[in-house]
């Protein structure tokens, strides 16, 4: 049986590191990038000869155009396009700087709509899955993160428009929103904060990148072939 390939983006931040080990410890080649993390992709790599890492900035467009062209030869085509990657830069409308808004609402939405786009000839060869990391936030909004909050609805909108336009080619595409999880993005929340939106989850817990990556898998594997246009949240029954 030929090897499935799977794009994952930020595969070097806690979320995308857990989907890539987890997509490559189940027999599927992934093809992880990285922004400025040089070191920690060296060491996903090393951890699995399945797992080859690329560079990609997704607030450039050579920088994609450049990443679509060194994987094309290696990787014709592509079964799977998780994406992860994303950033934040928090702070109440008022205070935050311009550069903040547009550096974030880049990256999370307009750069994984542009990666998408380039890599959609590929995808409909395979009749892949397109599988979106949003957050809560962008269905409730959240208090000083603007930037970040219009991001992740635009890509819970993104996610619907084209689960209609791909579905004639046998393509999926769907949204995973979770809520506060562990890991280096959770690190930055205050702890008074932190302890606030613990005691809205009904689980009284946060989650962990391993509970995403397994809805990921369940997403690619013929199980998930027919949820399309969805938004699925992991959140811990978070009751807002």
């Amino acid at each position: 049986m030929e090897q499935k390939v799977a794009i994952v983006t930020g595969a070097t931040g806690s979320i995308g590191k857990d989907i890539a080990i987890f997509l490559s410890e189940r027999g599927i080649k992934v093809v992880g990038t990285f922004n400025k993390k040089e070191e920690e992709a060296k060491e996903l790599e090393a951890l699995n000869k399945d797992i080859k890492i690329f560079h990609l900035d997704l607030s450039s467009i050579n920088s994609i155009e450049k990443f679509v062209q060194s994987i094309s030869e290696s990787f014709p085509k592509i079964d799977f396009l998780v994406n992860n990657a994303g950033i934040k830069s928090d702070n109440l409308l008022e205070n935050m700087p311009e550069e903040d808004i547009s550096e974030v609402i880049n990256v999370n939405l307009i750069g994984t709509i542009k990666l998408t786009k380039k890599l959609l000839p590929k995808i409909k060869e395979s009749k892949g899955r397109i599988i979106n990391i949003g957050s809560v936030a962008g269905e409730f909004g959240s208090g000083g993160q603007a930037n970040y909050s219009v991001s992740k609805a635009g890509i819970s909108a993104f996610t619907k428009t084209l689960a209609k336009e791909l579905a004639k080619y046998g393509i999926t595409v769907n949204n995973i929103a979770p809520g506060l999880i562990e890991s280096e993005m959770a690190k930055t929340v205050p702890e008074k904060i932190k302890e606030k939106i613990i005691n809205k989850i009904a689980l009284k817990k946060l989650g962990t990148p391993r509970a995403i990556s397994e809805l990921v898998y369940f997403l690619v594997t013929n199980e998930g072939n027919y949820i399309t246009g969805q938004t699925i949240r992991i959140d811990g029954g978070l009751l807002n």
